[in-house]
């Protein structure tokens, strides 16, 4: 690939990180359905619930629509999103300035970095998704030996790849998991549109950039599945209140 398309490889792996930080800060965590039960929580002024709601609230100039502190789950895949993406934005703009030939970027340690990213991505994604200590721990270990393979003498690209796609289906267990038939499908049309393009490069040496953003399509729906899981639902609930609470302020 040329540099300008390494360029655009880096610049098309921004889209996950900042999507993800826009669905916390927007709030769009919070449904027109959660306002609504919140605002009749309110309006029935149950005890048990708006106990100590109000100090959880944040009223900020910058951040108008962070109203609470967004489900945990909702920012492990977040963070997710943050590790990764400056380790590939790095081996793009490596391999565009730097890195000349093949082989160069296959050895180099910036892609096995990338790589292992993937993975740890991955765990702090299924985390988010299911909040299942079983499944966590499976995508951690496998996350874990992955890795360590990667950076291994004797590097292995199709093995690696065969790995990293493993870890990739792995986040759609959550989906199954909680029955929701329809965002697995999503995902699974999703991710097999992203490999076709990975693997044919219809578009040329645009062609992994576009694969960025087709993947990138898989975010809106595991931030969606990571507001569903039942331990986001306090910190849910919280954050529409305080967005009713602070509208009727002003």
């Amino acid at each position: 690939m040329s540099r300008n398309q390494e360029i655009w490889n880096a610049v098309t792996m921004l889209f996950t990180p900042m999507f993800g930080l826009y669905f916390i800060f927007s709030g769009n965590w919070i449904t027109e359905e959660n306002l609504v039960k919140a605002n009749e929580s309110l309006l029935g002024n149950e005890p048990d619930f708006l106990v100590g709601v109000e100090d959880k609230c944040i009223s900020s100039g910058y951040f108008p629509n962070l109203h609470a502190l967004p489900p945990w789950t909702t920012i492990s895949v977040v963070i997710g999103y943050m590790l990764h993406s400056p380790c590939s934005i790095y081996f793009h703009l490596m391999c565009a300035f730097k890195l000349h030939t093949w082989q160069e970027r296959l050895n180099h340690w910036s892609r096995r970095l990338d790589q292992a990213m993937i993975h740890i991505m991955g765990v702090f994604i299924v985390f988010g998704m299911s909040e299942n200590i079983r499944l966590g721990v499976i995508q951690l270990l496998f996350s874990i030996d992955s890795s360590y393979r990667l950076f291994q003498p004797g590097f292995r690209p199709m093995s690696n790849q065969i790995r990293i796609l493993i870890s990739i289906i792995l986040t759609t267990l959550p989906a199954i998991m909680y029955e929701d038939y329809e965002d697995f499908t999503c995902l699974i049309v999703i991710y097999l549109i992203s490999t076709w393009i990975f693997v044919a490069y219809p578009f040329g040496g645009y062609s992994h950039g576009i694969f960025h953003l087709v993947i990138a399509m898989t975010n809106p729906i595991q931030l969606k599945l990571s507001t569903k899981v039942l331990s986001s639902q306090n910190a849910i609930n919280i954050g529409a209140t305080c967005a009713n609470m602070l509208s009727k302020v002003k």
